[in-house]
């Protein structure tokens, strides 16, 4: 789950760079040749199904990711209606880039990369499917990767035309009404445009992903979801089990629970991972949050837009303790920068302060920026229609955290900021009785959570697991997202060798061994 706000393309949506319109037409050379699947030659009648009152159409384009020619990734664009209750109705552009298996000879079986958010950006996902990871990922398959309705470069998009209007030298507080200020202007044009936003939830997502199984003519496919992409992935195995071999769910956020009740809970087990790992770092923690509860710290920072004096209070100083607890791989000098704060050294929690500060979220595709509006419409459908600001606050309050910056950051953030817009951003909620139910499923499911994960913690996953037969649970020593440590991307590179065998591991801890 992309948590909005805190957390090399073109932005022209024909522009491609040279290098990567020669590597496009090489990889599509593949694909008319029947590599994936046997999609080119597909007619109306396989594509849609008899029972579908539409066909979803896929047609090879150009990359709108510049990339390399030898990075073997070819793109296309399926059009799929948005509204699947009014087929006849607007028709919507999901852009699919297909990564080629590094074997001669590959498996008929792709993997899916369902990436979180919703709306977060593709780059970091592009970024490790062009390393080593994407290497041990595609060493027997191909990898296909969907930007999601209402993300990235499908079409529409929706991203927050507004900037974020902040002064340098705001504290959390004020970040938090700018941001909120920010998130109801972003509603007022998005639903003054063409998109119907009550149509971006995660049930048509899952329905846009077996639509493009159907139309590049694979049998089965693997799922490899991380954060909000594991709740795609369970949706996705709610609907459509037997089109799916394998299951990866990485730092899971399921259905059953909601993150907007979570959210002091959630900071405190990463917390308290950190400080089983560094103790004399709990004390450090609660003496510097006290203190700057008591008195914000001034701190100059310069950057390119000159010297600003950042107010670093107790809230500022846990979230730059919470964003770096929870990064993969593991920041490993915050422990040291905690003791240094306890000395007055304060620089580097104000100088990723003001880099928050200077987000403007408002970059569009191609850009680091996530699609709030994809985030809002998907979350408010969802999780945000079963609570109100006034039930998330009371039931925080029953967890029990003795610091009260921790709650006061958590509560800020995850209600003020995340579950604030749902109270008029309209639209429908998702109607499925037993969407919210624990999934109950057999089939092969790999489960990796990060024990210093603040936004999707260990015990998510043991919610997660409460139906799933045949699967299997580690944790591992790193924050969110754990295919970006090796010892994630091995475990994954395993399980999709053999999905019927747990994994050996001696970098990580299986759950109930």
């Amino acid at each position: 789950m992309l948590l909005a706000g805190l957390g090399a393309c073109d932005d022209d949506p024909g522009a491609m760079t040279e290098s990567a319109q020669t590597g496009t037409e090489s990889a599509q050379t593949g694909t008319e040749s029947g590599a994936i699947g046997d999609s080119t030659g597909l007619d109306s009648a396989e594509s849609g199904g008899p029972d579908t009152p539409y066909v979803p159409e896929f047609e090879l384009s150009d990359c709108r990711y510049p990339l390399p020619p030898e990075a073997g990734v070819s793109c296309g664009l399926l059009t799929v209606p948005e509204d699947r209750d009014d087929p006849e109705g607007r028709d919507i552009r999901l852009h699919v880039s297909i990564f080629e298996s590094n074997s001669p000879q590959p498996q008929a079986d792709p993997v899916f990369i369902l990436n979180g958010g919703p709306g977060a950006s593709s780059l970091p996902v592009f970024a490790l499917l062009l390393s080593p990871v994407g290497d041990l990922l595609r060493e027997h398959r191909q990898l296909v990767y969907v930007d999601q309705r209402g993300t990235n470069w499908s079409e529409p998009a929706l991203y927050c035309p507004e900037p974020l209007q902040i002064d340098a030298s705001a504290g959390y507080a004020e970040y938090i009404a700018a941001t909120a200020e920010s998130m109801h202007a972003c509603y007022q044009s998005l639903s003054a445009g063409d998109a119907d936003l009550s149509s971006y939830d995660t049930l048509e997502n899952a329905a846009d992903l077996e639509d493009l199984r159907i139309a590049l003519g694979y049998d089965r496919i693997n799922l490899l979801g991380a954060s909000y992409g594991t709740r795609l992935a369970m949706a996705y195995m709610r609907e459509y089990p037997d089109a799916i071999r394998s299951v990866l769910l990485d730092s899971v956020l399921p259905p059953n629970v909601n993150p907007f009740h979570e959210g002091t809970a959630s900071v405190r087990s990463a917390l308290d991972a950190l400080f089983a790992a560094y103790p004399e770092a709990e004390a450090q923690f609660d003496q510097v949050t006290a203190a700057l509860r008591e008195q914000a710290v001034v701190v100059t920072v310069g950057d390119e837009g000159g010297r600003h004096e950042i107010a670093v209070d107790d809230l500022v100083f846990v979230n730059f303790v919470r964003n770096a607890v929870t990064q993969s791989p593991p920041d490993p000098g915050l422990a040291n920068a905690i003791a240094a704060a306890t000395a007055g050294d304060l620089l580097l929690p104000a100088q990723a302060w003001l880099e928050t500060l200077a987000q403007d979220l408002s970059g569009g595709p191609g850009s680091p920026d996530p699609a709030n509006g994809m985030y809002a419409s998907v979350f408010c459908a969802e999780d945000g229609s079963r609570t109100t600001v006034a039930e998330a606050v009371a039931l925080d309050a029953e967890y029990p955290e003795a610091n009260p910056s921790v709650r006061d950051w958590a509560v800020g953030y995850q209600i003020d900021n995340l579950l604030a817009p749902c109270e008029y951003w309209d639209v429908e909620p998702i109607d499925a009785p037993t969407y919210y139910d624990p999934l109950v499923s057999d089939l092969p499911t790999l489960i990796l959570a990060g024990q210093l994960d603040a936004q999707t913690p260990p015990y998510f996953a043991t919610a997660a697991s409460e139906g799933l037969g045949q699967s299997a649970t580690f944790e591992l020593p790193t924050g969110h997202v754990t295919l970006a440590v090796p010892c994630g991307a091995g475990l994954a590179a395993a399980f999709l060798d053999d999905p019927q065998a747990v994994p050996e591991s001696d970098c990580a801890t299986l759950v109930g061994s």
